[in-house]
């Protein structure tokens, strides 16, 4: 027997040391290395081995299932779209010291030493017209330092800092994919990020602060390091690029909080974030006026998009110490930008710089946590009996907005990207539980968990043509097709359940 299989293996190893030398300074050491092993692909029982890559059967050739709908629209491919071996192994060293140096200034300073031997050996990608083997094992090479200093006054604290980052990818790669002649080697990348925080207190219970800060983020070795060996005999051929800039963001936020009473505190954020050097594709089409001895169309990975996302939230919390609590957050958000994930315009030669709501973009989004809680001799009595004592019953309540959409344009034309949304969502789920004392300091709690109470069915996949999870305007498709349970969340769930605590 024959089935699609994976294996894994994944090893983490960890060793911490902190010294204190004084009561005022100590510095802590981290040692960790992990490593990952992944293998993808036909698993044959009858050998108890992989089944060789150039038997697998190309990606069009489907098992049809004509039983059902209307012959066409049910399939499985007879093989998993990949084959793939993985390996990962990272070694990281990081350092940091504390030191309290006065009543108003506290010191930080840290490094950081990542190395990383990533192994891939994707022999088969049956996504192409013909086989195509990716294969390498780089060793990049991650660095990085800071320094923070916390200044406390009074009436005034102040988050000053600065970070150093550095990449090395220590890769061969063509600066034009079509000719070896150009190979050069990618150089290593030096970000400094500069972050800054104020907080104010304005009174006892109201206090304002303000942050500011660059981030930088290492682009995906996936798309770093994607098929170097430049094989131009596949169709749409796209490579990566080891010389791509950090994706930097520049991120601000400004908020109050106050204290209404000694129950019930307020938090209130406004925040920005700039996000540049995303990584996205560009095409290159041969024979083009700007390079006329460029004989093939290819398609390289490059930092091109970019992205921003501003918004306000509202957190309220109020706590009765042990008999009741609540929490609740309100986030309006927008984000947009010129592409909503890397290879979003792959494979495509229509660059656009038009900005949009993004695919995960929601306006709006409500969470709401509540419970109540009674204790030993609490709640209501019956024949000298509390039954409800020691119970509790809690409630999270999540809502949101729907994410955007482009609609179908078969019949329309032209159309805005994510112009449409996406039905609203919402969920209710419920606990109640009840703790029972049993033998010394031993105790058990049963509870009850009731997740999605109302069975509300909330739409996670539609129909463009009709922005519906269950309709399509295009004719032609089954019930069944239609009708299809995974475009919904999950219904309600039942869970019943026991925990036994030893204290």
């Amino acid at each position: 027997m024959n089935s699609s299989h994976y294996k894994a293996a994944r090893q983490h190893l960890n060793l911490n040391l902190t010294h204190t030398l004084n009561s005022h300074l100590f510095y802590e050491l981290r040692i960790s290395q992990y490593e990952q092993d992944y293998r993808k692909g036909i698993w044959i029982d009858s050998t108890s081995s992989w089944k060789d890559s150039t038997e697998y059967s190309a990606y069009s050739d489907y098992d049809w299932n004509y039983e059902a709908g209307n012959g066409y629209e049910f399939y499985a491919r007879r093989d998993p779209p990949q084959y793939t071996i993985s390996a990962t192994k990272t070694f990281d060293l990081r350092g940091d010291v504390i030191w309290q140096m006065n009543t108003w200034n506290e010191l930080k300073a840290g490094f950081q030493y990542k190395q990383h031997n990533l192994t891939l050996s994707n022999p088969y990608d049956p996504g192409r017209a013909i086989p195509y083997r990716d294969e390498y094992n780089f060793i990049p090479v991650e660095t990085a330092a800071y320094f923070q200093n916390k200044v406390e006054f009074p009436f005034l604290v102040i988050n000053v800092g600065l970070r150093f980052d550095q990449f090395d990818g220590q890769v061969s790669y063509r600066q034009n994919p079509l000719y070896d002649s150009t190979r050069t080697t990618s150089t290593p990348k030096n970000q400094i990020s500069p972050r800054l925080g104020i907080a104010h207190p304005i009174s006892d219970r109201t206090k304002i602060h303000f942050a500011y800060g660059h981030f930088f983020q290492n682009p995906p070795y996936a798309y770093l390091y994607n098929r170097l060996n430049y094989d131009m005999t596949v169709l749409s051929p796209v490579f990566g690029d080891p010389n791509m800039d950090a994706e930097k963001t520049v991120a601000y936020e400004v908020g109050l909080t106050h204290q209404f009473s000694s129950t019930f505190l307020g938090r209130f954020n406004a925040f920005y974030k700039d996000v540049t050097n995303l990584v996205g594709t560009r095409y290159y089409a041969p024979y083009a006026e700007d390079a006329p001895d460029r004989y093939i169309g290819y398609t390289l990975v490059i930092n091109e998009d970019y992205a921003f996302s501003k918004g306000v939230e509202i957190n309220l919390e109020y706590d009765l110490k042990k008999m009741a609590t609540a929490k609740l957050s309100y986030t309006y958000s927008i984000a947009k930008g010129s592409a909503s994930y890397a290879d979003e315009q792959y494979p495509g030669s229509i660059e656009t710089t038009t900005l949009y709501n993004l695919d995960f973009d929601r306006t709006h989004g409500l969470n709401f946590y509540g419970s109540v809680r009674s204790g030993k001799h609490q709640g209501l009595k019956l024949l000298n009996i509390y039954p409800f004592q020691r119970a509790d019953l809690g409630f999270v309540i999540q809502a949101n907005s729907g994410t955007p959409y482009t609609p179908y344009a078969r019949d329309i034309g032209l159309v805005e990207i994510n112009s449409l949304r996406k039905p609203s969502t919402y969920t209710i789920d419920m606990i109640l539980g009840k703790r029972f004392a049993l033998a010394g300091k031993i105790s058990a709690r049963t509870f009850l968990e009731i997740l999605n109470l109302t069975n509300a069915r909330n739409a996670i996949i539609i129909f463009t043509s009709s922005g519906e999870p269950d309709y399509s305007l295009v004719p032609g498709h089954s019930e069944e097709y239609l009708n299809n349970p995974s475009h919904f969340g999950p219904p309600r769930t039942f869970r019943l359940g026991l925990a036994l605590d030893w204290r």
